[in-house]
């Protein structure tokens, strides 16, 4: 009996390729959130910064243009931290996409597996049904000769 081939191996293969390209653009999708989310940290600790300094400069005698100039930073940085914000919630967005497709892509490539871990067995059955056989029909055979060689050989 010939060797196992599974016969849509190109295609499981292709599968295989299709998952490992789902996971690469998951982890990068997976990057660009965690980068967006650290550039919202870095703008969320300059606004503490930002307003850490205007305590203390209470204390002090203030400057008008100085506490201007912070009034107008202050809200640049709450509209960064704002748009950052969808930044990030479009990301999550893009990596649940990513994701979803990583799973499918999955779940394509197990059917595949299973169907040819199926084969295999079948295959497997058909060679032990077949070697069962080809050991029945040596022992039929050396039974018959033995039985043969017996009747030929009695006395006369």
């Amino acid at each position: 009996m010939k060797k196992f081939q599974f016969r849509l191996q190109k295609l499981l293969h292709i599968k295989s390729h299709k998952k490992m390209e789902r996971q690469k653009e998951l982890a990068k999708a997976e990057r660009v959130r965690r980068m967006e989310e650290a550039h919202l940290e870095l703008l969320q600790s300059r606004m503490s910064q930002e307003i850490s300094d205007l305590q203390s400069h209470k204390i002090e005698r203030v400057d008008c243009r100085w506490l201007t100039q912070s009034a107008f930073y202050q809200q640049r940085l709450i509209s960064n931290m704002a748009t950052q914000k969808q930044v990030i919630s479009n990301a999550l967005k893009q990596e649940e996409l990513k994701r979803e497709k990583l799973i499918s892509a999955a779940r394509e490539e197990k059917v595949f597996d299973m169907l040819k871990d199926r084969q295999r067995e079948r295959y497997n059955r058909e060679l032990d049904d077949l070697q069962q056989k080809e050991t029945d029909e040596i022992a039929r055979n050396t039974f018959l000769q033995g039985e043969h060689k017996g009747k030929s050989k009695s006395p006369r």
